[in-house]
Protein backbone atom coordinates (compact mmCIF):
# COMPACT_ATOMS: atom_id res chain seq x y z
CA UNK A 1 0.00 0.00 0.00
CA UNK A 2 1.12 3.59 -0.61
CA UNK A 3 0.69 6.39 1.88
CA UNK A 4 -0.73 9.73 0.84
CA UNK A 5 -0.17 12.51 3.39
CA UNK A 6 -2.44 15.53 3.27
CA UNK A 7 -1.53 18.05 5.95
CA UNK A 8 -1.47 15.99 9.18
CA UNK A 9 -3.59 13.13 7.84
CA UNK A 10 -2.32 9.94 6.21
CA UNK A 11 -4.36 7.87 3.77
CA UNK A 12 -3.58 4.42 2.38
CA UNK A 13 -4.07 3.73 -1.32
CA UNK A 14 -3.45 0.48 -3.24
CA UNK A 15 -0.08 0.64 -4.98
CA UNK A 16 -0.50 -2.30 -7.37
CA UNK A 17 -3.17 -4.52 -8.85
CA UNK A 18 -3.07 -7.14 -6.11
CA UNK A 19 -3.70 -4.51 -3.43
CA UNK A 20 -7.04 -3.55 -4.97
CA UNK A 21 -9.93 -5.11 -3.08
CA UNK A 22 -12.48 -7.13 -5.01
CA UNK A 23 -14.99 -4.29 -4.62
CA UNK A 24 -12.47 -1.80 -6.00
CA UNK A 25 -11.77 -4.07 -8.97
CA UNK A 26 -15.48 -4.33 -9.77
CA UNK A 27 -15.80 -0.54 -9.52
CA UNK A 28 -12.86 -0.16 -11.90
CA UNK A 29 -14.46 -2.57 -14.38
CA UNK A 30 -17.61 -0.46 -14.42
CA UNK A 31 -15.54 2.66 -15.07
CA UNK A 32 -13.71 1.02 -17.96
CA UNK A 33 -17.07 0.03 -19.43
CA UNK A 34 -18.04 3.71 -19.58
CA UNK A 35 -15.19 4.54 -21.99
CA UNK A 36 -13.77 7.21 -19.69
CA UNK A 37 -10.31 8.64 -20.18
CA UNK A 38 -7.42 7.33 -18.10
CA UNK A 39 -7.34 10.58 -16.09
CA UNK A 40 -11.06 10.35 -15.34
CA UNK A 41 -10.71 6.73 -14.23
CA UNK A 42 -7.77 7.53 -11.94
CA UNK A 43 -9.63 10.43 -10.32
CA UNK A 44 -12.78 8.38 -9.77
CA UNK A 45 -10.74 5.52 -8.30
CA UNK A 46 -9.06 7.97 -5.92
CA UNK A 47 -12.39 9.40 -4.79
CA UNK A 48 -14.05 5.99 -4.47
CA UNK A 49 -11.28 4.40 -2.41
CA UNK A 50 -11.18 7.31 0.05
CA UNK A 51 -14.98 7.69 0.00
CA UNK A 52 -14.42 11.30 -0.98
CA UNK A 53 -16.44 13.95 -2.78
CA UNK A 54 -15.16 16.69 -5.07
CA UNK A 55 -16.42 19.88 -6.59
CA UNK A 56 -14.64 22.50 -8.66
CA UNK A 57 -14.60 26.28 -8.58
CA UNK A 58 -12.71 29.14 -10.19
CA UNK A 59 -10.47 31.25 -7.96
CA UNK A 60 -9.91 34.99 -8.31
CA UNK A 61 -7.46 34.38 -11.16
CA UNK A 62 -10.05 32.24 -12.98
CA UNK A 63 -7.95 29.16 -12.33
CA UNK A 64 -9.98 26.01 -11.79
CA UNK A 65 -9.48 24.47 -8.38
CA UNK A 66 -10.97 21.47 -6.61
CA UNK A 67 -12.34 20.99 -3.11
CA UNK A 68 -11.99 17.35 -2.04
CA UNK A 69 -13.92 16.31 1.05
CA UNK A 70 -12.75 13.19 2.90
CA UNK A 71 -14.87 12.54 5.93
CA UNK A 72 -15.12 15.86 7.78
CA UNK A 73 -11.93 17.26 6.26
CA UNK A 74 -11.67 19.41 3.16
CA UNK A 75 -8.66 19.92 0.92
CA UNK A 76 -8.16 22.59 -1.72
CA UNK A 77 -6.19 21.43 -4.80
CA UNK A 78 -5.16 22.87 -8.12
CA UNK A 79 -5.73 20.77 -11.26
CA UNK A 80 -1.99 20.03 -11.36
CA UNK A 81 -2.02 18.81 -7.76
CA UNK A 82 -4.96 16.50 -8.47
CA UNK A 83 -3.10 15.15 -11.50
CA UNK A 84 0.03 14.47 -9.40
CA UNK A 85 -1.93 12.70 -6.67
CA UNK A 86 -3.75 10.41 -9.08
CA UNK A 87 -0.52 9.30 -10.77
CA UNK A 88 -0.44 6.71 -7.99
CA UNK A 89 -2.86 4.76 -10.23
CA UNK A 90 -0.64 4.86 -13.33
CA UNK A 91 0.02 1.14 -12.85
CA UNK A 92 -3.51 0.45 -14.06
CA UNK A 93 -2.59 1.46 -17.61
CA UNK A 94 -0.17 0.74 -20.42
CA UNK A 95 0.79 3.39 -22.95
CA UNK A 96 1.00 2.65 -26.67
CA UNK A 97 4.45 3.79 -27.80
CA UNK A 98 3.24 4.82 -31.25
CA UNK A 99 -0.06 6.57 -30.51
CA UNK A 100 0.49 7.56 -26.88
CA UNK A 101 -2.98 6.27 -25.98
CA UNK A 102 -3.43 4.51 -22.67
CA UNK A 103 -5.45 1.38 -22.07
CA UNK A 104 -6.16 -0.77 -19.04
CA UNK A 105 -3.43 -3.34 -18.38
CA UNK A 106 -4.54 -5.99 -15.88
CA UNK A 107 -1.61 -7.33 -13.85
CA UNK A 108 -3.78 -9.06 -11.26
CA UNK A 109 -2.41 -12.43 -10.10
CA UNK A 110 -4.64 -12.98 -7.04
CA UNK A 111 -7.99 -14.59 -7.71
CA UNK A 112 -10.58 -11.92 -6.74
CA UNK A 113 -13.04 -14.72 -5.95
CA UNK A 114 -11.06 -17.57 -4.33
CA UNK A 115 -14.39 -19.02 -3.21
CA UNK A 116 -17.27 -18.44 -5.59
CA UNK A 117 -20.86 -19.05 -4.55
CA UNK A 118 -23.09 -20.20 -7.42
CA UNK A 119 -26.48 -21.87 -7.19
CA UNK A 120 -26.01 -22.75 -3.53
CA UNK A 121 -22.54 -24.21 -4.07
CA UNK A 122 -19.21 -22.93 -2.78
CA UNK A 123 -16.56 -23.52 -5.41
CA UNK A 124 -12.83 -23.11 -4.85
CA UNK A 125 -11.03 -21.38 -7.68
CA UNK A 126 -7.47 -21.46 -8.90
CA UNK A 127 -4.80 -19.94 -6.68
CA UNK A 128 -2.44 -17.01 -7.10
CA UNK A 129 -0.82 -16.88 -10.50
CA UNK A 130 -2.65 -20.10 -11.48
CA UNK A 131 0.13 -21.95 -9.65
CA UNK A 132 -2.08 -24.88 -8.60
CA UNK A 133 -3.66 -25.86 -11.91
CA UNK A 134 -2.46 -28.57 -14.28
CA UNK A 135 -1.00 -28.03 -17.72
CA UNK A 136 -4.15 -29.51 -19.23
CA UNK A 137 -6.32 -27.00 -17.37
CA UNK A 138 -4.13 -24.18 -18.65
CA UNK A 139 -4.52 -25.47 -22.21
CA UNK A 140 -8.30 -25.34 -21.76
CA UNK A 141 -8.13 -21.82 -20.32
CA UNK A 142 -6.08 -20.59 -23.28
CA UNK A 143 -8.42 -22.34 -25.72
CA UNK A 144 -11.65 -20.93 -24.27
CA UNK A 145 -10.14 -17.47 -23.82
CA UNK A 146 -9.18 -17.41 -27.51
CA UNK A 147 -12.82 -18.14 -28.41
CA UNK A 148 -14.57 -15.54 -26.24
CA UNK A 149 -14.59 -12.73 -28.80
CA UNK A 150 -16.33 -14.81 -31.47
CA UNK A 151 -18.23 -17.08 -29.08
CA UNK A 152 -19.10 -15.04 -25.95
CA UNK A 153 -20.66 -18.06 -24.23
CA UNK A 154 -17.15 -19.57 -24.06
CA UNK A 155 -16.52 -17.38 -21.03
CA UNK A 156 -18.66 -19.81 -19.02
CA UNK A 157 -16.49 -22.74 -20.10
CA UNK A 158 -13.44 -20.62 -19.24
CA UNK A 159 -14.70 -19.94 -15.70
CA UNK A 160 -15.79 -23.55 -15.27
CA UNK A 161 -12.15 -24.60 -15.75
CA UNK A 162 -10.97 -22.00 -13.21
CA UNK A 163 -13.35 -23.49 -10.64
CA UNK A 164 -12.67 -27.11 -11.55
CA UNK A 165 -16.13 -27.74 -12.98
CA UNK A 166 -15.24 -28.15 -16.67
CA UNK A 167 -18.33 -30.22 -17.41
CA UNK A 168 -20.73 -27.69 -15.86
CA UNK A 169 -20.33 -24.33 -17.64
CA UNK A 170 -24.04 -23.60 -17.22
CA UNK A 171 -23.38 -23.06 -13.50
CA UNK A 172 -21.82 -19.72 -14.43
CA UNK A 173 -24.39 -18.42 -16.90
CA UNK A 174 -25.88 -15.88 -14.51
CA UNK A 175 -22.66 -14.45 -13.10
CA UNK A 176 -22.55 -10.69 -13.59
CA UNK A 177 -20.49 -9.33 -16.50
CA UNK A 178 -18.29 -7.54 -13.93
CA UNK A 179 -17.41 -10.79 -12.13
CA UNK A 180 -16.66 -12.50 -15.42
CA UNK A 181 -14.42 -9.62 -16.46
CA UNK A 182 -12.61 -9.68 -13.11
CA UNK A 183 -11.81 -13.37 -13.61
CA UNK A 184 -10.56 -12.69 -17.14
CA UNK A 185 -8.34 -9.92 -15.74
CA UNK A 186 -6.99 -12.38 -13.17
CA UNK A 187 -6.13 -14.80 -15.98
CA UNK A 188 -4.48 -12.06 -18.05
CA UNK A 189 -2.43 -10.86 -15.09
CA UNK A 190 -1.35 -14.39 -14.26
CA UNK A 191 -0.29 -15.14 -17.83
CA UNK A 192 1.61 -11.84 -17.97
CA UNK A 193 3.43 -12.92 -14.80
CA UNK A 194 4.25 -16.29 -16.36
CA UNK A 195 5.41 -14.67 -19.60
CA UNK A 196 7.87 -12.60 -17.60
CA UNK A 197 9.06 -15.65 -15.67
CA UNK A 198 9.25 -17.95 -18.73
CA UNK A 199 9.93 -15.57 -21.66
CA UNK A 200 11.15 -18.19 -24.14
CA UNK A 201 8.16 -20.42 -23.56
CA UNK A 202 5.63 -17.64 -24.11
CA UNK A 203 7.34 -16.05 -27.09
CA UNK A 204 5.64 -18.54 -29.40
CA UNK A 205 2.18 -18.94 -27.88
CA UNK A 206 -0.96 -18.25 -29.85
CA UNK A 207 -1.92 -19.44 -33.32
CA UNK A 208 0.40 -20.19 -36.20
CA UNK A 209 0.22 -21.92 -39.59
CA UNK A 210 -3.56 -21.85 -39.42
CA UNK A 211 -3.64 -23.99 -36.27
CA UNK A 212 -5.78 -23.15 -33.25
CA UNK A 213 -4.43 -22.52 -29.76
CA UNK A 214 -5.56 -26.00 -28.76
CA UNK A 215 -3.83 -27.64 -31.73
CA UNK A 216 -0.59 -25.83 -30.99
CA UNK A 217 -0.70 -26.89 -27.36
CA UNK A 218 -1.31 -30.51 -28.31
CA UNK A 219 1.93 -30.30 -30.27
CA UNK A 220 3.66 -29.03 -27.15
CA UNK A 221 2.24 -31.94 -25.15
CA UNK A 222 3.51 -34.34 -27.81
CA UNK A 223 6.97 -32.79 -27.60
CA UNK A 224 7.07 -33.04 -23.80
CA UNK A 225 5.95 -36.66 -24.04
CA UNK A 226 8.72 -37.39 -26.56
CA UNK A 227 6.07 -38.56 -29.05
CA UNK A 228 5.11 -41.34 -26.63
CA UNK A 229 1.32 -41.72 -26.51
CA UNK A 230 1.46 -43.44 -23.12
CA UNK A 231 3.12 -40.38 -21.57
CA UNK A 232 0.80 -37.67 -22.90
CA UNK A 233 -1.67 -37.84 -20.02
CA UNK A 234 1.21 -37.67 -17.55
CA UNK A 235 2.28 -34.42 -19.22
CA UNK A 236 -1.26 -33.06 -19.11
CA UNK A 237 -1.58 -33.90 -15.41
CA UNK A 238 1.67 -32.14 -14.51
CA UNK A 239 1.44 -28.92 -12.52
CA UNK A 240 1.49 -25.92 -14.83
CA UNK A 241 4.67 -24.34 -13.51
CA UNK A 242 6.55 -27.66 -13.67
CA UNK A 243 5.63 -27.96 -17.35
CA UNK A 244 6.56 -24.34 -18.05
CA UNK A 245 9.93 -24.77 -16.35
CA UNK A 246 10.67 -27.83 -18.50
CA UNK A 247 9.67 -25.96 -21.67
CA UNK A 248 11.80 -22.96 -20.70
CA UNK A 249 14.88 -25.11 -20.15
CA UNK A 250 14.29 -26.91 -23.45
CA UNK A 251 13.99 -23.57 -25.29
CA UNK A 252 17.14 -22.29 -23.62
CA UNK A 253 19.08 -25.42 -24.57
CA UNK A 254 17.84 -25.11 -28.15
CA UNK A 255 19.06 -21.51 -28.29
CA UNK A 256 22.49 -22.53 -27.00
CA UNK A 257 22.83 -25.27 -29.63
CA UNK A 258 22.20 -22.72 -32.39
CA UNK A 259 25.01 -20.45 -31.20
Amino acid sequence: MKTLQLNDEKYLLPGNWNELTTEQQLFLIKLVGKNLSAEEIKLKMFLNILNANVHSYNDTDSEMRFIVKIGKLKYDFSAEEIYCITTIFNYLFITDKETGTRSISPMLTKNPFPILKVKGKKLQGAGEGLHDITYEQFILLMTYFSQIQEQPESVNDFIAVLYRKPAEPKLFNKLSPEIKTALIWYYLGSTAFMAEKFPRTFSGTGTSSGRTVFENQMRVVDTLANNDLTKKQIVKNALLYDALFTLEIAAENSENLKK
